[in-house]
């Protein structure tokens, strides 16, 4: 067993104990479980063709996360357990607490217009009296996680490259504004990042500095 293999058993575990201690109270606190180190993939960022045909292919609650997720770059759990209460949609901002981030920081994100859309339907929602704490419910309840089988049937069926993984939105997100020209501390902001070195990996996706070089050979 490889260890991409052993890291989703980890990660698994890893959920179920962090639900335990932060949702069902059985644990306090619970056991860390720590991931290797694994060789990190290339990034290929869908395109946004794919993008909307990965929306197309899903169910109505599960377009509404992908969405978020490519509008916000946020990590699947953070999607999932985002409450109202983390929400202030007047001044279009949003806060993910520093017990769910991972660099243990609250982060204070801006919400762009694809992330206020999407939260608005879920007030919609909400005030049908589908569900009063959580933004995220599937037929009036917590949609608390992403069936690993009913992700790979998406992919499969959307027609994007086999493989991709919803963690692969967040990379999509980060390489959609690096290809736009963000500036790279900001992006790292944006993402929760606690390093330049963890944004450098989108940079090269970035070539308008290198333009005016590459246009100095003719022939």
């Amino acid at each position: 067993m490889g260890t991409a293999a052993r890291n989703r058993y980890r990660a698994t575990v890893r959920a179920i104990l962090r639900r335990a201690e932060r949702h069902w109270g059985w644990l306090s606190p619970a056991p860390p479980i720590i991931l290797e180190p694994e060789t990190p993939p290339d990034i290929v960022p869908l395109t946004r063709e794919q993008a909307r045909q990965l929306i197309n292919a899903a169910s109505p609650h599960l377009q509404r996360v992908i969405r978020f997720a490519l509008a916000t770059g946020l990590r699947k759990a953070n999607i999932l357990d985002l409450q109202w209460g983390s929400v202030d949609l007047p001044r279009r901002q949003m806060w993910v607490s520093g017990n769910d981030a991972k660099g243990k920081k609250t982060l204070g994100l801006p919400l762009n217009a694809m992330a206020v859309a999407v939260l608005e339907e879920a007030v919609l929602e909400e005030a049908q009296g589908k569900h009063p704490t959580f933004v995220f419910t599937i037929e009036g309840r917590h949609y608390h996680e992403i069936d690993h089988r009913t992700w790979q049937s998406l992919v499969k069926r959307s027609g994007i490259p086999k493989g991709f993984r919803f963690h692969d939105l967040r990379h999509t997100w980060a390489s959609w504004l690096a290809q736009a020209g963000t500036d790279p501390q900001k992006l790292r902001q944006l993402g929760g990042w606690s390093s330049l070195r963890m944004v450098e990996r989108y940079s090269h996706l970035n070539v308008d500095h290198l333009r005016e070089a590459a246009n100095a050979i003719t022939f």
